[in-house]
């Protein structure tokens, strides 16, 4: 599986979805937020666009790694918001393709175990 492009959304007032294309059609979705810079968000993340495109998506911390350390300018506001965003997207992608939720992957408790304990 390999990452083919990205797309983004403006959603009024001031957020951003983010949408991760696959070539075997597995699309992961997130939130482009970072309050009154949503727009330079935006903007970084289409420079990460292409570091990813023709990436494998599963490789998730290698991703994260090479995003943060590859970083020209100082990692603020901006640059991690615009990474946890593809980040998301990424786990979101991982998870569609095993079928279980991101909370899972993660390590959360399974929905039925939290019914055991009131």
């Amino acid at each position: 599986m390999k990452i083919t492009h990205l797309e983004t959304f403006d959603v009024a007032p001031r957020w951003c979805l983010l949408k991760l294309h696959t070539d075997e059609g597995i699309v992961g979705i997130s939130e482009c937020l970072a309050r009154s810079a949503t727009k330079s968000v935006v903007a970084y993340v289409h420079d990460l666009a292409t570091y990813l495109t023709g990436k494998e998506p599963l490789k998730i911390e290698h991703h994260w790694q090479a995003m943060y350390r590859g970083a020209f300018w100082r990692r603020g506001l901006v640059i991690c918001a615009a990474i946890s965003s593809i980040e998301i997207a990424l786990w979101d992608i991982l998870g569609k393709a095993l079928g279980v939720p991101i909370y899972q992957l993660l390590g959360g408790k399974c929905r039925d175990r939290l019914r055991m304990y009131p």
